[in-house]
């Protein structure tokens, strides 16, 4: 069997500054919006707070379930309504 040279390949070398950037930002999203300041949660996030999965959370908000406000392209839930409705303290 004979070993074939694949060539030069246009992918650069990724530096070590760009992986600790990755994980940096990887755990900036792990912090809750109320750590960050945020007035709204994804619908994801608020789902995950009751125990539905994504899908399950995405159609929760399309039956009105999770309460939500159009904001540019995206759908949000605002904090303080789902707070309420979840009976958490603020």
């Amino acid at each position: 069997m004979t070993m074939v040279d694949p060539g030069p390949t246009n992918r650069k070398p990724v530096s070590d500054d760009r992986k600790r950037n990755k994980k940096t930002n990887r755990a900036k999203s792990l912090i809750p919006p109320s750590e960050r300041g945020s007035h709204a949660y994804s619908i994801p996030q608020a789902g995950r707070m009751i125990g539905l999965s994504k899908a399950a959370a995405y159609g929760a908000a399309k039956r009105g379930e999770i309460p939500t406000q159009a904001y540019g392209g995206r759908k949000i839930v605002p904090k303080a309504p789902w707070d309420r409705k979840l009976g958490i303290e603020n």
